[in-house]
């Protein structure tokens, strides 16, 4: 008696936790392509890997092009995290147009638009001011896609 008991209490459980992570597994396949795009150039970014994580910024910056009401502030943190990925390298005439797009573009978003301000600031500072806004070639074509081959497939 006291067997049986312990097995109808367990199956409950065992429903219980199945159901749970099913739950769990729906909720993943629902994450929105930027999210997933973000969390790869964050990746790339961590192991220092910058070019990759600028060609998914891109990405991030051409699939929010997209959808601009839905995508406006993660399309001008793409612009920003673009620049800044740039600027760790010490390619201070290819960030400041990214930061310079979120200056311009973005001024409704106070978090990036103060951090992308600074970070021209602190071009002018390490450029011994031989880079300013005034002396940078018109801006290129933001937009530019991102290579296909810098994304690797799932089998990788």
């Amino acid at each position: 008696m006291k067997s049986t008991l312990s097995k109808l209490l367990l199956i409950p459980l065992v429903f219980a936790t199945s159901c749970k992570e099913q739950t769990v597994e729906i909720k993943e396949r629902n994450v929105s392509p930027i999210v997933s795009l973000q969390k790869q150039a964050y990746y790339y970014y961590n192991i220092k890997q910058y070019v990759k994580s600028i060609d998914v910024y891109k990405k991030i910056i051409s699939l929010a092009e997209q959808n601009p009401v839905k995508y406006d502030e993660d399309m001008a943190w793409a612009y920003y995290e673009t620049g800044f990925c740039f600027l760790v390298q010490n390619k201070f005439k290819e960030a400041v147009p990214y930061f310079k797009e979120v200056l311009d573009h973005y001024s409704i978003y106070p978090d990036v638009y103060t951090l992308s301000k600074d970070r021209i600031e602190e071009v002018k500072i390490r450029s011994f001011g031989k880079i300013t806004l005034e002396t940078l070639a018109p801006s290129k074509d933001l937009s530019e896609k991102a290579p296909q081959d810098a994304f690797p497939s799932e089998e990788e």
